[in-house]
This record gives C-alpha cells, structure tokens and sequence, in this order.
C-alpha cells in the first residue's frame, strides 16, 4: 500500500499535467454570441470537445481564418500543443517535417488558465510581419466569456469580449 500511495505521488509530481482535465468543468459545448469590431457586430462561435486527454478547439471569428485543432498535453504542464506536433511545441527548430511558422505555417498553442482555457496563433509573414491571436475562454454562469486580442506587427491590439451562450 506504501508504495501505491508513493508511487502516485511521485507520478503527479513528475507529471504535473496528469492533474487537469484537458478542459476545465463548463467548456465543453458548442457556444454562439455577438462581438462588436470596428463598430460592427459579428457572430463567433466556439466548439469544444473533449477527447481522452486532449480537446478539440474549434473557433469562429470575424475576419480571420477559423482556428480549428486537436490539442493534446505538451511537455510543460498546464500547456497544450497541436496533436500534429508531436516533437513538441518548438519541434521545428530540430529540421523535422512539423509545421514551421518561419515558412508560412501557423504555430497553434493552448494552455489552461485556472478556470479557463486561452489558444494561441501566431503567423509569420514572409517580410517578418507577425499576427498574433490570442483566445480566452472561461466558463461564467451558463455561458462562456470569450476574450479577443489580435495584434499585427505593431500595430495597437484589436481586443473583444462577449459572452457567448449555448448553441441551439
């Protein structure tokens, strides 16, 4: 028994993502609202699903492109990483085949946020230009608050916040 109750502790210690749920309680679901840019009112969407110790994170937003991903554990606790990445998060820098922002392709990243979740995309263009899109998601009541900031070079940061509820 001694070494069971041993063994589990140095497990979570050693592997500290082993004690958080891939999403935190309230998120799971398919969630709509209405998010006011530049004056205009848009509908964004978010749907998020569990999947063993990953989730899928589909987004909607006005004027970008939808992210969409299969997020699974990293290597760094409370951190999630693209299913696809699997030599980790910074895995291009090692000459592989992954996804590699320096040519075009999106680096895609999620991590937990205490009750919530915040995804992360950032895209280099090819003059060095970078957009960066930060989503955060946290359950409020029986809906979800979405947080938005989108930051273009250096430019000053688009930012939204709605709370978005249940699809229908």
């Amino acid at each position: 028994m001694r070494g069971i109750v041993v063994s589990t502790v140095i497990a979570c210690f050693c592997w500290p993502q082993l004690l958080f749920a891939a999403l935190p309680e309230g998120l799971a679901g398919q969630w709509r609202g209405v998010v006011e840019i530049d004056g205009a009112e848009a509908v964004v969407g978010a749907t998020l699903v569990q999947r063993g110790d990953g989730f899928d994170l589909a987004l909607t937003l006005p004027e970008m492109p939808a992210l969409r991903a299969f997020f699974v554990p990293s290597q760094e606790p409370r951190v999630f990483e693209v299913a696809a990445a699997s030599r980790g998060l910074f895995g291009f820098f090692d000459g592989g085949d992954s996804s590699n922002p320096f040519d075009g392709a999106p680096l895609i990243w999620a991590r937990e946020s205490g009750l919530g979740i915040v995804a992360y995309r950032l895209s280099i263009a090819a003059d060095g230009g970078m957009a960066l899109l930060r989503v955060a998601l946290e359950p409020v009541g029986a809906g979800v608050e979405l947080q938005l900031q989108r930051r273009i070079d250096a430019q000053p940061a688009l930012r939204a916040v709605t709370l978005l509820e249940p699809a229908s």
